[in-house]
């Protein structure tokens, strides 16, 4: 959603944005802006998440690969994970779970979390 609005010191146009953890209406030429902090939900969510494989493919190099780096196990400890069912394969902040998430996506990965994840 953009709102375009004129800056108060040039005259020119201003528009609403977010940029990291700042929103606020910034000016195209000068540089004037209105600003205040911005947290996204993901980072202000405290609970802890597990987040469990339901399927994969052992044999899957890119899989494994992934597993371990998110499970920060070595490749053979990871194609175990593999083979087992409903596998654990870490837990952590949402943020740190909603990356994990992306890159067993990524893969072709199945998996749920513990909660369910909201974000």
């Amino acid at each position: 959603m953009t709102r375009i609005q004129e800056c108060e010191d040039c005259g020119s146009k201003a528009e609403f944005d977010i940029r990291g953890s700042t929103q606020g209406l910034f000016c195209s030429k000068c540089d004037w802006a209105v600003l205040r902090t911005y947290i996204p939900q993901i980072d202000l969510d405290r609970t802890t998440y597990k987040l469990f494989i339901i399927s994969g493919d052992h044999k899957n190099k890119n899989q494994v690969k992934t597993i371990a780096r998110v499970a920060n196990v070595n490749f053979l400890q990871a194609r175990q994970m593999l083979l087992g069912s409903d596998e654990q394969i870490t837990e952590g902040s949402a943020v740190a779970i909603d990356n994990a998430r992306q890159d067993l996506s990524d893969v072709g990965l199945e998996f749920y979390t513990e909660p369910d994840f909201p974000h």
